[in-house]
C-alpha cells in the first residue's frame, strides 16, 4: 500500500491536492448542470498532518 510508506505531512499534503481537486469538480458539475457558476472564492482544503484535523474553507458568492 503506497499511503503506508509516505510520512504524515507527506500523507496530508497529498490527501488536501486530491480533495481540492474534488472541490473544483464539483464545482465543475454545478456549473455544466445549473449553468450557475458556484463562484467558490478562496477555496481551500488544509489538513494538519498531526492531529489529522480536515479545515475546508470557502466563500460562496450569492
Amino acid at each position: 500500500m503506497r499511503g503506508a510508506s509516505l510520512s504524515p505531512q507527506k500523507q496530508a499534503a497529498e490527501l488536501e491536492q486530491v480533495l481540492n481537486s474534488g472541490m473544483q469538480f464539483l464545482a465543475g458539475l454545478f456549473k455544466m448542470s445549473t449553468g450557475t457558476d458556484f463562484n467558490f472564492k478562496n477555496q481551500k482544503i488544509e489538513i494538519d498532518p498531526v492531529s489529522g484535523e480536515v479545515l475546508m474553507r470557502f466563500k460562496i458568492k450569492p
